[in-house]
């Protein structure tokens, strides 16, 4: 008898052109595995079917949140309840945790500059914790969710380059270590924001 919580109300960011693209590309991929036989003895194609169906389903949020268009309260219950770890499950089938279960850094190195002796690097730190003021539907609510820590920065050519495994061990064992966040960071971002460690498990 006791009365029902109120519906929660959830976010997907409104950028339909980023979701139209997903959606392609991830058809796209599906169309290469079944054309060139891949992954038919494991979980792969099963997994990215039904994450096809969440993208689309995101895509069409997208599109009613940008038109103004009430979601309904079954849409919202979706969006809370949906969940796409299952894409970093081990391809074959088994689900044990990890002693860096969750630990996302990864770095990459994406130019190599030989005159100027040094290495372009992308990397992933520990994700922030993102709050966003929402006010479609003439309901303004605060939502959170995770956003990427990023970093872009040089190394010296020449040794040894960054490798995912040291690198996590900067991003979460000892943060000092990290490069200096680009500048374009300070406007988005409090001076003391501290990464969040979150487990995909």
């Amino acid at each position: 008898d006791e009365k029902l919580p109120p519906i929660v109300k959830g976010l997907v960011e409104p950028n339909v052109l980023f979701w139209r693209k997903l959606d392609a590309l991830v058809t796209h991929t599906q169309e290469l595995f079944e054309k060139n036989g891949l992954f038919k003895d494991q979980t792969a194609t099963e997994r990215l079917s039904e994450f096809s169906g969440i993208v689309k389903f995101f895509t069409d949020l997208a599109e009613k949140e940008l038109k103004g268009t009430a979601l309904s309260d079954d849409e919202y219950e979706k969006l809370r309840a949906v969940r796409i770890a299952f894409m970093g499950d081990p391809l074959d089938g088994t689900d044990q945790p990890e002693e860096n279960g969750g630990r996302v850094g990864l770095v990459a190195d994406i130019h190599t500059d030989v005159p100027g002796n040094s290495i372009l690097y992308e990397g992933t730190g520990q994700p922030y914790l993102m709050l966003t003021l929402v006010g479609n539907e003439n309901a303004p609510r605060l939502v959170l969710g995770l956003a990427y820590n990023h970093y872009e920065f040089a190394g010296p050519l020449g040794g040894n380059r960054e490798t995912d495994e040291e690198w996590k061990k900067k991003a979460y064992d000892d943060p000092t270590k990290l490069p200096k966040k680009n500048f374009w960071y300070d406007t988005l971002t409090p001076k003391a924001a501290q990464p969040t460690t979150v487990s995909v498990r």
